[in-house]
C-alpha cells in the first residue's frame, strides 16, 4: 500500500511538471513574434483560393495577441510584382488587423516569388517599437503560401538566392502549397527545412489548415 502511495505522488508530480512545460511552450509560442503572411494572388489563383487565403491569415493571427506590447503582424500580396500590404508597425490592434486582411484586393499576372521574398526580407528590417524589447522567447516567422510555379523571367532571382538573406537574419520560412500546380522544390528551397512545407489540395476546410499549420509554427527547430 505505501509503495502504492509513493508511485502515486511520483506520477502525480511528474505529471503536474510535464502539463507545467507544455503551457509554458505554449505560451512562448504565441508571444513576442513578428510574423509575416506572404499572399498568392497571381493568375495561378483562383478569386476562391485567394478569398481562403485572406481567411486564413485572419485565423492564424487570432492566435496572436497583436498590440502595441506584444506581437507584430505583416501582410505581403504578390503576382508579378509585389506589395508590403500590412506593414509590421502598421496595426496595434488584432481586429482592425484582421479587417485590413479582409478589405485586401486581388492582382493579376505572373507568379514572381523572388520578387515575394526580397520584400519580405525589407519587412522584417522594420524597427520594432522600443515597448516591443526584443527578447531571448522573440523570433520571426513568415508563412509562404502558393499556387503555381515561378514564372521564368528576365532579371529573376533563384529561391535559394532571394530567401539567403531571410534565413541568414533567423527569420524561419514555412511554405504553404495549394493545389496540384504548387512546385514541391520552389516549396523546398525557400522553406526552414522539409518539415516546414505543408500541402493541401485547396484551403476550403480553413480550420483544419489553421491547426495543421499551427502545429507547425509551434514546433521548435
Amino acid at each position: 500500500m505505501l509503495l502504492f502511495i509513493v508511485f502515486f505522488y511520483v506520477f502525480f508530480f511528474l505529471f503536474k511538471a510535464y502539463l507545467q512545460g507544455a503551457i509554458s511552450t505554449r505560451k512562448s509560442c504565441f508571444r513576442n513574434i513578428d510574423i509575416g503572411f506572404v499572399i498568392d494572388s497571381s493568375d495561378s489563383t483562383s478569386k476562391q483560393e485567394y478569398q481562403h487565403q485572406k481567411e486564413l491569415v485572419q485565423r492564424l493571427s487570432s492566435y496572436y495577441d497583436i498590440s502595441r506590447d506584444d506581437t507584430r503582424a505583416g501582410v505581403i500580396v504578390y503576382s508579378d510584382k509585389a506589395f508590403t500590404t500590412v506593414g509590421l508597425n502598421y496595426y496595434k490592434d488584432l481586429n482592425v488587423f484582421k479587417r485590413a486582411v479582409g478589405a485586401l484586393p486581388r492582382l493579376s499576372g505572373g507568379n514572381r516569388k523572388d520578387k515575394a521574398l526580397v520584400t519580405a526580407r525589407r519587412l522584417f528590417k522594420t524597427r520594432r517599437p522600443q515597448s516591443l524589447a526584443v527578447t531571448a522567447n522573440s523570433s520571426q516567422v513568415l508563412v509562404f503560401m502558393t499556387e503555381g510555379a515561378q514564372t521564368p523571367a528576365a532579371g529573376s532571382l533563384p529561391l535559394t538566392r532571394a530567401v539567403h538573406p531571410l534565413k541568414r537574419h533567423g527569420v524561419r520560412v514555412i511554405t504553404v502549397g495549394i493545389g496540384n500546380q504548387a512546385n514541391y522544390q520552389e516549396l523546398s528551397s525557400i522553406a526552414h527545412d522539409y518539415r516546414d512545407i505543408y500541402l493541401t489540395s485547396s484551403l476550403n476546410d480553413t480550420d483544419k489548415v489553421t491547426s495543421d499549420l499551427m502545429k507547425i509554427i509551434c514546433k521548435v527547430r
